[in-house]
């Protein structure tokens, strides 16, 4: 059984809580980062250093997410935005 007062424990139930800081993996490229962890108990965006790519990490839930606010821009070969179809 674990004990409730071990620092260990803490750690595994809320990462980044002792520490400050968690290792996670990348959901675009894979790249295992080690990233600070403000609130154990929140969510937090990053920035992978790799891809240069956003996530969110939800600490108490313990998923990590990718933004649905994405942006994107095409030019078709005529030279005309998107925007302007």
């Amino acid at each position: 059984m674990l004990d409730p007062l071990d620092p260990l424990t803490y750690e595994l139930c809320f990462p980044g809580g002792l520490t400050g800081e968690a290792e996670i993996s990348c959901p675009h490229c894979k790249t295992l980062l080690t990233v600070p962890v403000n609130d154990p108990n929140g969510e937090e965006s990053y920035q992978c250093c790799k891809c240069q790519k956003g996530f969110v990490a939800d600490w108490a839930s313990g998923q990590v997410t990718i933004p649905a606010n994405v942006t994107i821009s095409l030019t078709f070969q005529d030279g005309n935005k998107d925007a302007d179809r």
